[in-house]
């Protein structure tokens, strides 16, 4: 009979303490988790589906350098910690979405499929929005 290998499944609070550091790092507003991790039904392909908010001047292509790694790694190391359990340590990939609050607020304002993904299925994860900008209904 072969063994059975356990992989780590974080979980959405898992994902929120590992994140929160970097998440203020690199000064970004709000992060919203959505998705199979956000669900709790992840599996060993999944990855992880975070939509970020953060005010930048930078264009779509270049806004993400310098924000996967950092978040990543984050993700590893708690994912690490569950090797003492005996779990394969499984740190998801991202998939990663970013807007400025006004670009998010376009999103809303238009109902497009991403926004409704993440108003009915998201959790947001890290909020350091100010409270007079409007980023999401929930």
């Amino acid at each position: 009979m072969p063994a059975q290998v356990v992989f780590t499944m974080l979980t959405p609070q898992d994902i929120e303490e590992a994140l929160a550091t970097p998440l203020a790092a690199l000064d970004v507003e709000r992060a919203i988790l959505w998705g199979s991790y956000a669900n709790g039904q992840p599996h060993p392909g999944s990855d992880l589906d975070l939509i970020l908010i953060k005010e930048t001047d930078l264009d779509t292509h270049q806004r993400k350098r310098g924000i996967s790694q950092p978040l990543w790694r984050a993700l590893y190391e708690t994912s690490q910690k569950y090797q003492n359990l005996g779990m394969r340590p499984h740190p998801p990939s991202l998939h990663l979405s970013m807007y400025t609050p006004s670009e998010w607020e376009q999103q809303s304002l238009r109902n497009t499929l991403v926004y409704q993904k993440a108003t009915e299925e998201g959790v947001v994860i890290y909020d350091n929005a100010p409270q007079s900008t409007l980023i999401m209904r929930v």
